[in-house]
């Protein structure tokens, strides 16, 4: 990491509270004002936690996603009538929750007990904002390490499938923010190639698909996606597209996790 970058981060690290500071209290507030607040709660909560400092061969690319979740979440709070012409608040608190679980499943990465203690502290507006009390579990069960080195291979008997759906549909969800901000054609292409791709996940899933290599199909069926959107963000100059690429990644890596332990 450059020294103006750990700079940077020192300056940033130097303003903000400590990780266990209190949440404010959100209690007796208008709906209007009560939205206003968990916005700003979350947008403070994500600026602190992408800020942090992280080991020596850190990747980056869960820094990269919990600043787009902040700048998501900014943006939100900056311009609550965004969310109405780009779809429901609701939706967009539940790609921010993407966005923040991928960063904490980034392969490789195992983030800080500070950095978690600070995305602990988005719950509670995640919560509020969604009605969903369980919008940022499951992170957990998501492979920190590197392939080989977190303990895959104890894991044969685990059904992969249903979490690399999830990452493909976080991505969809991620790529449709694009489009609601006025995307390109390709974009929407991507968009519609991202759904078919969940919705072929998903009908492996259920078994609805008979293939005897649904790891292996939904592998290059991601690749394909992957290899399209790459495409597009050399073009278009949105973050998101990287963050969505970023979230695809982590479901190639599951990808690969699940053939390493024997599943086709």
């Amino acid at each position: 990491m450059s020294a103006a970058a750990t700079n940077s981060r020192r300056r940033a690290k130097a303003g903000r509270p400590t990780a266990t500071a209190p949440a404010p209290a959100l209690a007796s507030l208008t709906t209007q004002q009560h939205e206003r607040a968990c916005l700003e709660a979350l947008a403070t909560a994500l600026d602190h936690a992408a800020n942090t400092e992280e080991a020596s061969t850190w990747s980056g690319e869960s820094d990269r996603l919990l600043r787009v979740a902040h700048e998501l979440a900014e943006q939100l709070h900056i311009h609550p009538d965004q969310a109405v012409t780009c779809g429901t608040l609701d939706n967009r608190a539940h790609t921010v929750a993407a966005l923040i679980k991928a960063a904490l499943q980034v392969p490789g990465d195992k983030p800080s007990a500070e950095r978690v203690a600070f995305i602990e502290q988005t719950r509670a507006p995640l919560v509020a904002l969604t009605g969903c009390v369980t919008v940022l579990d499951g992170w957990e069960t998501y492979p920190q390490g590197c392939s080989g080195a977190s303990g895959v291979d104890s894991e044969p008997s685990r059904d992969w499938l249903p979490d690399i759906q999830a990452k493909v549909r976080e991505a969809a969800a991620i790529l449709s923010v694009v489009v609601d901000q006025g995307g390109t054609d390709p974009v929407w292409g991507l968009v519609r190639l991202a759904d078919w791709t969940a919705e072929k996940v998903r009908a492996r899933v259920d078994g609805m698909d008979n293939s005897e290599t649904p790891c292996s199909d939904t592998a290059c069926d991601i690749a394909c996606l992957m290899s399209l959107l790459n495409l597009v963000a050399e073009q278009e100059d949105n973050v998101l597209l990287y963050a969505a690429a970023s979230l695809l990644e982590v479901a190639a890596s599951l990808c690969r996790s699940a053939q390493e332990t024997g599943h086709a």
